[in-house]
């Protein structure tokens, strides 16, 4: 449990950069801000301050800004959000204290950006697991369909149940082929072992 008696205000320098944080032991804080700056698999790890530290060969300076012993967190975040302000810190990307409703927009505007900004490295990371580790997943996915089938077949029988028509209009939504032919989503499949498709598409390659 966070003693805030020995709160504190604290900063993060560059030769471009202003970050104002807060915290009850300085010690682990840095150490926290340390992974996220050189652990590329870290949440934070591509957060407007680390980013800025790299891109200042890594040469950064934390330093206890003032003390602040205080009651609870809510105390000690308002006074940073204060201090924040107060010192125009421009590597802060979220504010540290805010109302309930504007935290309530705050976190969805946040959430969306930072989504944003992560989902092509994300993404990226999620491939080279799966590729470093695709036969215990095909193993694991192998046993969890063999020792659930019943639940499995309950669940898809529930989601057709409850989205049969929608399933039915994409299943019969006309496509056009890459050979230039319609048909149905269902059929295509079929459609493109079909010598017409084959022949259509010798005309095609010819082209």
């Amino acid at each position: 449990m966070a003693d805030y008696s020995k709160a504190l205000i604290y900063t993060i320098r560059t030769d471009d950069g202003l970050y104002v944080g807060s915290t009850c032991n300085f010690k682990d804080r840095e150490k926290c801000h340390r992974a996220s700056l050189h652990n590329e698999f870290h949440r934070d790890y591509n957060l407007k301050l680390y980013q800025n530290i790299r891109e200042n060969n890594r040469v950064w300076k934390m330093e206890k800004y003032k003390d602040f012993p205080c009651k609870n967190r809510t105390e000690l975040r308002y006074e940073e959000d204060r201090i924040m302000i107060e010192l125009n810190a421009n590597l802060n990307e979220r504010r540290a204290y805010v109302t309930a409703e504007e935290c309530k927009e705050y976190q969805k505007k946040y959430c969306r950006e930072h989504y944003e900004k992560n989902k092509v490295y994300a993404l990226g990371q999620q491939k080279l697991y799966y590729e470093k580790n695709k036969d215990e997943i095909s193993a694991k996915q192998k046993l969890y369909c063999k020792t659930n089938r019943d639940k499995i077949i309950t669940r898809k029988k529930l989601y057709y149940e409850k989205n049969k028509d929608e399933i039915s209009a994409k299943q019969n939504e006309i496509i056009t082929c890459e050979c230039g032919s319609n048909s149905k989503r269902t059929n295509i499949s079929r459609h493109r072992k079909s010598k017409k498709h084959l022949k259509l598409m010798e005309s095609v390659n010819k082209k």
